[in-house]
């Protein structure tokens, strides 16, 4: 009776094995499809963020430009702080009122803050080769 007992329950091991090796498979498809999604999805948020650093950086010149005379960087943002321009408190706080007042939505809709307009800036000089020109004429 004791090898009957037996038989069913490796029978049973059996089945629980080959249950657990198809869950395996199905688990090993459902993260590539994951991994997948995710990089379209890195892919879409990056080119939204590259879109958004353009127009914060606009806005950051316009501020300058009220702040400045036309010729305070001679073409090089550099020479006041870029990106991060420690000379010019409130420069963040000032970009992200200017964005919300002018309905621009932040990256992931809302309000812009300080912090989203100084990460955008940061975003912005690791992607540039150079420092971009401060043309405070045109803006």
């Amino acid at each position: 009776m004791g090898t009957e007992r037996e038989l069913t329950l490796m029978a049973e091991v059996e089945q629980l094995n080959l249950e657990v090796g198809r869950l395996k498979a199905e688990l090993s498809n459902l993260r590539a499809i994951g991994r997948k999604r995710t990089r379209s999805a890195n892919a879409a948020r990056s080119s939204r963020a590259a879109e958004s650093d353009e127009i914060v950086l606009q806005a950051v010149r316009r501020q300058l430009q009220r702040r400045y005379p036309a010729n305070a960087c001679n073409g090089d943002l550099s020479v006041i702080g870029y990106p991060k321009f420690e000379g010019c408190p409130h420069l963040g706080r000032d970009t992200a009122n200017d964005l919300n007042t002018r309905g621009i939505p932040a990256p992931r809709g809302g309000k812009w803050s300080p912090k989203q307009v100084d990460r955008s800036l940061l975003r912005h000089a690791a992607r540039a080769t150079d420092f971009p020109e401060c043309d405070l004429q045109g803006v």
